[in-house]
Order: C-alpha cells, then sequence, then structure tokens
C-alpha cells in the first residue's frame, strides 16, 4: 500500500526546464539542470525556448561560478518545496540516470538494410537528402572565395536557387544549413566503438530528439544514417558528455581521469583540456578507449548535429520562367546567396580545428543539392523607409547588404531615407566584401569603411570622406571626447566602459569613425534614424553602443554621456544581430 502511494507522488512529480541557446552553453546547463532535478525523482522534460530575446553569457570557464551555487540552491528548494516519500532517496551522483532515448536495433542474423541515405558511391558526405520538416531542396550555382587565396581566412559567397517560399524573406531572414559528418569520421568511431557488426543495421526508436525525427519517418534508417546525418561526433564535448563516458570507462585510471574532469570544483582542468585546445569528441573517445558506448545508447550520449543558420545576403530574387515552361504550372523559384567565413583554426593540437560546417560548405560545388531551412526575418522589415545607420563588421555585412537591397527596390511612394553604413574590415584589398557594390549604391547610401590593418586609412579617410557637402573633422582635431579618452590619468575612469573607450582611442575600428563623425550620426538620430548592429558578438556591439553614446554628447544632442545613454535606450530603435 506504501509503495502504491509513493508510485501515485512520484507520478506527479513534473519539472520542465527551457534554455535558450545559440553557442551550446546554455543547452549544457539547461541539460545538467535536468539531471539534477531527476535525481530528485521528477520527470524532467528539457526543451528549446523560441520567441524569446537571448541573453548574452560569460565564458564558459566563467559560468560554473554563478551557475553552481545557483543550482545548488534550486536542488534545496525542490526538496523542501517538493518532498520525496520517506522510503524514496534522490538517486544518487555516482548512478547514472536511465537513458532518455533508446534504439532498437535488428540483429537478426543475416538482416540487411538498405538505406536511402547513406550512399555507396564515393560521395563524402553523401549528397541525400533527409525528410526535414519545413526543410526545401537548395541547388548550388556557385561557391566563390572573396578573400584572396593567400589570406588566413576563407570567406565564401555561396549563390543558391530553390522554390519560392509562401511569404516573401524579409530582410533579416537567414538560411539554415544542415551538415553532415563525413564517411572517414563516421567509420574511425565505428571501429573504435566496435560496432561493425550493428552499423548497417536497420534500427528504430519511439523516442528521439527533435533535430533526429527525420529518422522516423524513412522506410530504412541505420545506425550509419545517424552518425552521419543527425549526430555530432566532431563537436568540442559539454561535461555532460564526459560524465556520461565516466558510467562507461572500464579502466579504473580512465574513470578517475574523467571525474576529475567533470567535478564542478576542476572546471579549469575541464576548460584545459577541452574548450582551449577545440578537442572533439573523436579525439576524446580515442583518449578514453575502454569506453564502449552501447549501439542502443549513440542517441541518448552524443549531440545532435543542429542546423547552422546564415543571415541572407541579398533581397531574394525571382529566377525567370523559361520561354518553353511559361505556360507549364511551376513553382517560382528564387535565388539566395549567403556570405559564409570558413572555420578553420590551429590551436595546440597538430591537427587543424575546422568547424563541422565549414568543411560541409567547403565539399559542395557548383550542382550541388542540399537540404536548407528559412527563417523569416523580422524587426528590419520597419526599416524600408525610415533614415539607417548601420553598422557591420566582416560578414556581418549580409544582412545589411540585404536590407539595403530591399530597400532600393521597395516600392513605396515615398523614397527611403538616408542610410549610413560603416563597415568595419581589415584591408580594402582583402575583406572589403561587395565592395563595387557600395561603390556604385548611389547618393541614398553612405558607407565609410572601416580599414583596421590598412596604415593609411586615416589618412585616406580624412581626406576624401564627405558627409552632406560638409567635411566632418579629422581625427586629430575638433572632436569632443569623453573625459576617459583625454590625455590625463587623473581620475582615469577604470570601469568595463571606460576600458572599451579608451581601448578604442586612436583606432580605425567602426566606433572609432561613429565618434569622428559625430556630427552626422547625431542629426541622422535626431531625424529619427534607426540603428542596425550586424556582426562579432564579443566586445564591438558594446564598443559601439558607447561610441553612439559619445556621438550624441560630440554632436550636440545629448548633454552629458548618462542622457545620451538614456536617449538610445528609449528614443532610438536598435536592431542588433551578432554571433
Amino acid at each position: 500500500m506504501e509503495s502504491s502511494s509513493n508510485d501515485v507522488q512520484l507520478k506527479d512529480r513534473n519539472a520542465l526546464v527551457l534554455y535558450g541557446s545559440e553557442t551550446g552553453n546554455a543547452q549544457d546547463i539547461a541539460e545538467d539542470l535536468g539531471r539534477a532535478v531527476e535525481r530528485m525523482r521528477f520527470k524532467t522534460t528539457v526543451e528549446e525556448m523560441n520567441a524569446v530575446e537571448l541573453a548574452s553569457t560569460p565564458p564558459y570557464r566563467d559560468i560554473d561560478t554563478v551557475y553552481l551555487p545557483w543550482k545548488q540552491s534550486l536542488r534545496s528548494h525542490l526538496m523542501s518545496q517538493y518532498p520525496l516519500p520517506e522510503s524514496t532517496e534522490p538517486i544518487s551522483d555516482d548512478e547514472p540516470l536511465p537513458p532518455r532515448f533508446v534504439l532498437s536495433i535488428d540483429d537478426i542474423k543475416g538482416a540487411t538494410a538498405t538505406s536511402s541515405l547513406t550512399s555507396t558511391t564515393s560521395e563524402d558526405p553523401p549528397s541525400s537528402l533527409l525528410p526535414i520538416e519545413e526543410a526545401r531542396e537548395a541547388i548550388i550555382q556557385s561557391a566563390s572565395r572573396v578573400t584572396p587565396n593567400d589570406h588566413w581566412q576563407d570567406v565564401r559567397l555561396f549563390s543558391m536557387d530553390m522554390d519560392e517560399p509562401a511569404e516573401p524573406l524579409l530582410p533579416g531572414a537567414t538560411l539554415i544549413v544542415y551538415p553532415k559528418n563525413f564517411k572517414a569520421d563516421v567509420q574511425t568511431l565505428i571501429d573504435q566503438m566496435g560496432w561493425q557488426d550493428q552499423a548497417d543495421l536497420p534500427v528504430h526508436a519511439t523516442k528521439v530528439p527533435k533535430e533526429l525525427e527525420w529518422c522516423t519517418k524513412l522506410e530504412v534508417c541505420t545506425l550509419r544514417d545517424l552518425l552521419i546525418h543527425g549526430l555530432d561526433i566532431t563537436a568540442v564535448p559539454r561535461r555532460g558528455f564526459l560524465e556520461k563516458l565516466f558510467f562507461l570507462a572500464t579502466d579504473a585510471d580512465q574513470q578517475e581521469r574523467l571525474k576529475e574532469l567533470i567535478d564542478p570544483s576542476g572546471s579549469q582542468d575541464f576548460y584545459d583540456y577541452t574548450t582551449r585546445p577545440r578537442r572533439t569528441i573523436l579525439e576524446i573517445l580515442g583518449d578514453f578507449p575502454s569506453v564502449k558506448i552501447p549501439p542502443s545508447s549513440a542517441v541518448d550520449v552524443f549531440p545532435v548535429i543542429r542546423g547552422r543558420e546564415f543571415s541572407i545576403a541579398n533581397c531574394a530574387s525571382r529566377l525567370a520562367v523559361p520561354d518553353d515552361q511559361s505556360t507549364q504550372a511551376q513553382p517560382t523559384r528564387i535565388h539566395v546567396e549567403i556570405l559564409a567565413a570558413m572555420v578553420e583554426y590551429r590551436t595546440i593540437i597538430r591537427k587543424p580545428r575546422v568547424g563541422l560546417c565549414s568543411r560541409y560548405l567547403k565539399s559542395l560545388g557548383a550542382g550541388a543539392h542540399i537540404n536548407v531551412g528559412l527563417k523569416q526575418g523580422s524587426g528590419m522589415q520597419r526599416l524600408l523607409t525610415r533614415p539607417v545607420i548601420a553598422v557591420a563588421t566582416g560578414t556581418g555585412i549580409a544582412p545589411i547588404r540585404m536590407l539595403h537591397q530591399a530597400r532600393a527596390n521597395a516600392t513605396s511612394p515615398t523614397p527611403p531615407g538616408e542610410m549610413l553604413l560603416f563597415f568595419g574590415c581589415r584591408s580594402r584589398k582583402v575583406d572589403y566584401y561587395f565592395a563595387d557594390e557600395w561603390r556604385r549604391a548611389g547618393d541614398g547610401l553612405t558607407v565609410i569603411p572601416a580599414f583596421s590593418r590598412d596604415t593609411d586609412a586615416l589618412i585616406d579617410m580624412a581626406k576624401t570622406v564627405q558627409l552632406g557637402g560638409q567635411d566632418e573633422p579629422p581625427p586629430t582635431a575638433g572632436m569632443p571626447l569623453p573625459p576617459s579618452l583625454s590625455a590625463s590619468t587623473a581620475g582615469l575612469d577604470m570601469s568595463e566602459t571606460g576600458m572599451l573607450r579608451r581601448r578604442d582611442a586612436g583606432k580605425n575600428y567602426v566606433q572609432h569613425h561613429i565618434r569622428r563623425h559625430a556630427y552626422k550620426v547625431a542629426a541622422m538620430i535626431r531625424a529619427g534614424a534607426a540603428v542596425c548592429v550586424c556582426g562579432s558578438s564579443g566586445t564591438m556591439p558594446k564598443a559601439v553602443r558607447l561610441a553612439l553614446e559619445d556621438a550624441l554628447v560630440a554632436g550636440g544632442l545629448c548633454a552629458t554621456a548618462a542622457e545620451a545613454e538614456e536617449y538610445l535606450t528609449t528614443r532610438v530603435e536598435i536592431w542588433q544581430e551578432t554571433w
């Protein structure tokens, strides 16, 4: 009778953990929190939260200082407010939690599977497309490198055609690419785990993560299919992954090492082993050969491959219909472009680090068929007619280019307001993307490039840039500066704001040019201009905002920095897309 009563009480213990994540940090915390709550006998669901504005998080190694005490506080709160029945104890940290996702494998002797996904040709990765809901087939027309071949960063402009969506794409829209693993990496994992006999057998699952729902729609899906198309085996792992390895390791020394890495008090050790060198899951499994993951647990142990979003770089144009097809019912096709930087770099590990999506994109050439998703833009639609101050760095120029083209193509009887673009890049000859277009833009757009690595850029710009028929003062004269930028060290502002301002002084970044053209910036904001900031999510957005505040003061719109901060917060529409 007591057992039945306990079962009833446990049945009502439900907990929902929501997260919003672009980098994976929030997802990792949510899953860790979900496991902690599950140990208190809650039936836990961890889901992604959409339609909310995401907050930035500190570097991964610093998150624990905030999260871990809060996690312990939550544990104490839940146990006091939702106590377990007297005869039931929380699940010990030394005991593995039951898997959330389990595969069943058709291991009947002699069974074979004919997969529609894993091509038997030499294609690597296979070109077969997943039945992903709301995805569409796109055909690559070109994949042109737009940086010089001798430049360290490979940036490419991908052009592709696809069926037109039901709603026209608005400025700020993104294209989602679904990357795949390469066959050699998958075979390495299969060999490490001893899955040779199960890899090409049909698998079934009653429950899978949302990102893997496509596998339930296939007539035949194998473990190899999941590894190529769905499970991220080259990611830098989170702590939760190593925790699962700890319970699977059979060697005492390896188990002890894994315990050290997942210990919250050893966050720096974990960071130095995984995040700093960008060590991949495959490499870590090679470091712990006693770990043998059951094939039935593959979906539960490995992270899933998430689609990567890229800002659309053009106002998606309809393609002309050939004369011989003009009378036939053909879906309307559109042309879409994305600007993608290939992620490749070196760490203390000898083998170069290459991003999963970058490696996949680099394998695509003209004529390749890929699956893509489209995510509608929001916010920038309101900027089609009003004045706009745009600030973009690097590939962040992509959504600004789409906005500019949309404004140029708008059919409104009222011409769009003036557009002022501050474009930050390294060099005029290296990464001044779409330079020819900016030179042909006409009177409606003024582009002020900030070439951070060109030593003659400041002098050159001081001679040539004119705005509204009036020369701006050169960088070294006539520009009122905040006290924190003065030569005096008395009363030096040591706050983050002061540090950012001092770091900008004398540089040739976008924020430097915003201050330099303070009178024009203030005049446009006085006239109702909106602000768009696109590019890196590091210090750039903060530095740009500080520069805007300084420009409002120097341009005479506000009397103090505090007033300028309030003005930007309450009276200026700021649209930001940073990553």
